[in-house]
């Protein structure tokens, strides 16, 4: 199955029922299920899983599934729920409904039904979420002309499609990389593909360091944009290109090692090793 396969979570203290509810999901959807014997432990697994859609019985023990729907809808409320119970009268459904429920199935389940209301509702639940979703403030940071297009363009090109704000700091114009002039009007070309801000500095490229005026001009930057993603060069590749000296996480000295410093992207974009010997690590925008 792939990261994009349905995530689903059934709640049933009955473990024949919860058995059958994730064999046809698995098996006719293509489903990626979990099972939590109760409304407790479902809690815990939603927060682990973040699953699509929750299939929930009604009647269990501790935490009833009209009182786990309850909880759910406070704190993930775009998560779609479906509520099955074996007790078929209006009360049930009624209270169901009342309590938000996106869908109601009575038992026996009739698998048709039951594969056709998950599979609506992670559709459902997916575009809610995308809709909910605040843009993220990307800051891409390079030391020459290019760096940043060619170390991660195509993540940049993903945030880009998800709407996200998009800045781009090159400390230097490349002028040891060939005509300056040349090289920035590449930078604003770029830019301007991805609808981004453009930071074009004039530091020498062959002098950019690990403090000083380096670091004073990504603070600067940083406190203007307060962003919440920020990709940058690895502090693991140690080729000095065009004898830059100091802290190579700040100076970055090969595009291929640029690499992402930031836990956002809500799941959606799952940064990935970009060649050269970078790695990515993670820390939170201001």
């Amino acid at each position: 199955m792939s990261e994009d396969s349905p995530r689903v979570l059934v709640v049933d203290d009955d473990p024949d029922v919860a058995l059958l509810v994730k064999t046809v999901l698995e098996r006719r959807a293509g489903c990626i299920v979990d099972v939590a014997g109760d409304g407790l432990s479902a809690v815990e697994r939603v927060a682990a899983m973040r699953p699509d859609v929750v299939v929930t019985d009604i009647e269990m023990p501790g935490l009833s599934g009209l009182e786990l729907l309850a909880e759910l809808r406070r704190t993930v409320p775009s998560v779609p729920v479906v509520v099955m119970t074996a007790h078929v009268s209006v009360e049930y459904a009624v209270s169901a409904l009342r309590a938000q429920a996106d869908e109601f199935l009575t038992k026996p389940l009739d698998n048709g039904k039951l594969v056709e209301a998950v599979m609506r509702l992670v559709e459902e639940g997916r575009r809610r979420r995308e809709e909910a979703r605040k843009p993220e403030r990307v800051l891409a940071i390079g030391a020459h002309p290019d760096d940043v297009e060619i170390g991660v363009g195509g993540l940049l090109a993903a945030h880009a499609r998800a709407q996200d704000e998009i800045t781009i700091l090159t400390l230097s114009r490349g002028a040891r990389g060939g005509d300056a002039d040349s090289r920035q009007n590449e930078s604003l070309a770029s830019a301007d593909m991805l609808g981004a801000r453009l930071f074009l500095k004039d530091l020498v490229d062959t002098e950019i360091s690990g403090g000083g005026s380096t670091v004073r001009i990504i603070e600067e930057v940083v406190q203007e944009i307060q962003p919440t993603i920020v990709y940058t060069h690895s502090s693991h590749d140690r080729h000095h290109r065009d004898g830059c000296r100091g802290d190579p996480d700040v100076v970055g000295p090969r595009p291929s090692d640029l690499t992402h410093r930031a836990g956002g992207g809500r799941g959606r974009h799952r940064p990935r090793r970009h060649g050269g010997r970078g790695r990515p690590h993670g820390t939170r925008g201001p």
